[in-house]
């Protein structure tokens, strides 16, 4: 991977953004996506992809959920997209995390993403969920 590329992670909004062209965002996730694309690499996890391919299942159709893997695989297999697999020890961390902030209505995924952000140092994220700044990340688009 080109050390000079920006490393950008993509949470299920910005993936449901980009897939569904219903979305209230999915004009402005296009043109962020399209714009950065070339000048990045994108990490998320194996949760954010479950958590997609769910929402998609539900909400649109088969199809789209599989098209939506399919993507991942081609993004994966041509490093474009790291997927970074939740281990036991990020898991243990999250749920630290979510005992700690009580007042927040964070999601299992969520918390594991926060702390991948951290142990990997991305401070950007695509997506529209604005639990991110509470942790000081860069939100986009």
């Amino acid at each position: 991977m080109d050390q000079g590329r920006s490393k950008i992670f993509i949470d299920s909004g910005g993936f449901i953004a980009l897939t569904y062209k219903d979305d209230q965002e999915h004009k402005k996730a296009v043109q962020y996506y399209t714009s950065i694309k070339d000048g990045a690499i994108f990490y998320t996890t194996n949760l954010v992809v479950a958590e997609t391919y769910t929402w998609l299942r539900y909400h649109t159709s088969h199809s789209a959920a599989v098209k939506f893997l399919d993507v991942i695989k081609e993004s994966t297999e041509c490093k474009e997209l790291v997927v970074v697999q939740v281990s036991v020890a990020i898991e243990e961390k999250a749920r630290e995390l979510l005992r700690k902030y009580a007042d927040q209505v964070f999601s299992y995924t969520d918390a594991t993403s926060f702390i991948v952000l951290d142990l990997l140092c991305i401070e950007d994220v695509f997506g529209f969920d604005s639990h991110f700044f509470i942790f000081g990340k860069n939100l986009h688009p």
